[in-house]
């Protein structure tokens, strides 16, 4: 579990390192249209949306179910964040606003996630009227949200780019 929440991490400092050379106008630019990034981020997205429903039914499970469904995220998550700094390195240069609202909306997904993967944890094996599953369908609810900012996020950055 450590090494899942050390990987979070690391995807959310990799995303602020991108970030902060957008912020400076030196993120370097793919030279493709935002347009040939967009689906995959939107795929990688409702796929990430898909991983967090297999959590929540995984906290109910055993720590195998949970293991499994919290790797599974994890890779989903790496793809998202190479994909979303791959569609920021598309966006202008001239847009440094677009494409840090972009990484750090991946980054705010990653956090999420890894606030998803500690309460799932935390209630794995639980009775549903015990005070963790609360915590857990509040983190799965803030894993939604984040994902739907960023779902906007990436429909504005279209909507500038196009």
């Amino acid at each position: 579990r450590s090494g899942i929440i050390a990987e979070y991490r690391g995807i959310g400092g990799d995303l602020d390192t991108m970030s902060m050379f957008a912020r400076t106008g030196t993120l370097e630019n793919t030279g493709e249209p935002f347009s040939v990034h967009r689906e995959n981020i939107l795929g990688t997205a409702k796929k990430l949306v898909e991983n967090t429903k297999q959590l929540v039914s995984g906290a109910g499970a055993d720590q195998a179910a949970l293991k499994e469904a919290a790797l599974a995220a994890q890779e989903t998550i790496k793809d998202l964040a190479d994909a979303s700094k791959l569609g920021a390195g598309a966006l202008s240069l001239d847009d440094v606003e677009t494409q840090v609202m972009l990484l750090n909306a991946c980054m705010d997904v990653a956090k999420a996630l890894g606030t998803l993967i500690d309460s799932t944890k935390d209630a794995c094996g639980k009775s549903s009227d015990d005070e963790s599953m609360d915590t857990l369908k509040a983190s799965a609810k803030e894993m939604i949200q984040s994902v739907s900012s960023l779902l906007k996020t990436v429909k504005s950055a279209e909507d500038k780019a196009t």
